[in-house]
């Protein structure tokens, strides 16, 4: 009896255990890192879009998955961006060996992009952002 009582104690420890380190590894952005660089903006293509070609930066051979992309302006509006080229919205995709993948983002066309305003990726492990960076 006291044998079969120590294991439960033993095996209520360990399950308190793990779970309390799920808990101390923090958020999920932590474990699923993506970082973007938005490495140009082109404003004089034909599409009457505005288009950002943006690097993501992620761990390899792991997935992730972008949701939406959306620029807020520092005079407080929001656009959503209407297309996504190099991976799908709302589709799993697979980091390769470089853990790099270029993407191009369309957004309506606006002039005056600049520092003050933001790039949000939304991902389902929740939003990512950069500052927009112009030369």
């Amino acid at each position: 009896m006291t044998k079969r009582i120590l294991f439960a104690l033993l095996m209520l420890m360990t399950f308190i255990g793990a779970i309390s380190q799920v808990f101390r590894s923090g958020s999920a952005q932590k474990k699923h890192p993506l970082y973007l660089k938005i490495t140009e903006i082109n404003n004089t293509n034909s599409d009457e879009v505005s288009r950002f070609s943006v690097s993501l930066i992620g761990v390899p051979h792991t997935s992730s998955r972008i949701d939406s992309a959306h620029i807020h302006r520092s005079n407080g509006a929001i656009y959503t961006a209407s297309d996504i080229d190099g991976i799908d919205f709302q589709r799993y995709f697979q980091w390769e060996d470089d853990g790099l993948i270029d993407i191009e983002l369309d957004f309506p066309k606006k002039s005056g992009y600049g520092s003050s305003d933001t790039l949000i990726v939304y991902s389902v492990y929740g939003p990512y952002r950069t500052l927009i960076i112009t030369d």
